[in-house]
C-alpha cells in the first residue's frame, strides 16, 4: 500500500518516515511539487495523500491541490492536510479531505490512530 507525501522539507519528511515505521506495509513516495503529485497519481494507486499546507520548495498550497484532486479524480485517494492551523484544517475538510494534523503532533498516538483509520490498517507499536 502506498502513501504519497508532498511538499515537506527534508526535516519534516524524516519525521514523517519515522511516524510511518508503525505501518510496516506502507511504502512512502515523496514529491516536492503539484506537478510531481499529478505524475505520481497517474503512475500509481495511493491509499492516502498527505499534503503540506504550503509546499516547502514551490510555495504551492495543499488546499488548492485537495480541491483540484477531488474535482478531477472521481476515485480520489484519501487526502489529508498537514498543518497546525485550525482554519486550514477546516478548509481542507470542507474541500473533501479527511481531518489532518499538524507537524507538532506528528509523533502522537492520536496521529497514529488517524493514519491507521485513513489506511484501514492497524499500526504496530513503534
Amino acid at each position: 500500500m502506498k502513501v504519497l507525501v508532498a511538499g515537506n522539507c527534508n526535516f519534516d519528511s524524516s519525521a514523517i518516515r519515522k511516524t510511518f515505521q508503525s505501518f510496516p506495509k506502507v511504502e512512502l513516495v515523496f514529491c516536492d511539487s503539484a506537478d510531481e503529485v499529478w505524475e505520481s497519481l497517474a503512475k500509481s494507486e495511493f491509499k492516502l495523500v498527505l499534503l503540506n499546507r504550503v509546499f516547502d520548495r514551490t510555495e504551492e498550497r495543499g488546499i488548492d491541490l485537495i480541491r483540484k484532486i477531488k474535482t478531477e479524480l472521481p476515485q480520489a485517494p484519501n487526502l489529508m492536510l498537514i498543518s497546525n492551523f485550525e482554519d486550514a484544517q477546516t478548509a481542507a475538510v470542507a474541500a473533501g479531505a479527511l481531518p489532518g494534523f499538524g507537524k507538532s503532533a506528528l509523533t502522537s498516538e492520536s496521529v497514529r490512530r488517524q493514519l491507521a483509520e485513513a489506511l484501514n490498517q492497524p499500526a504496530v507499536n513503534a
